[in-house]
């Protein structure tokens, strides 16, 4: 599958904020921003799998 720029800067941009949320729930393990945080990174992937599926369906260079 071959993608476009713009593509490729929304997951990387989306992959960081998931790493960063993830990170701060291992750190933190057992507190309820923890948890807030897992959360928050599932969130992300769900948002993440929605914007990418939006933009390879409307990118005419992606398609």
């Amino acid at each position: 599958m071959k993608t476009c720029q713009r593509f490729d800067l929304l997951k990387a941009r989306a992959e960081r904020e998931i790493r960063m949320h993830k990170a701060h729930a291992a750190k933190h393990a057992g507190e309820q921003s923890a948890k807030q945080s897992a959360t928050m990174a599932a969130l992300a992937r769900q948002g993440m799998g929605r914007a990418l599926s939006r933009h390879y369906a409307n990118c005419p260079e992606c398609a």
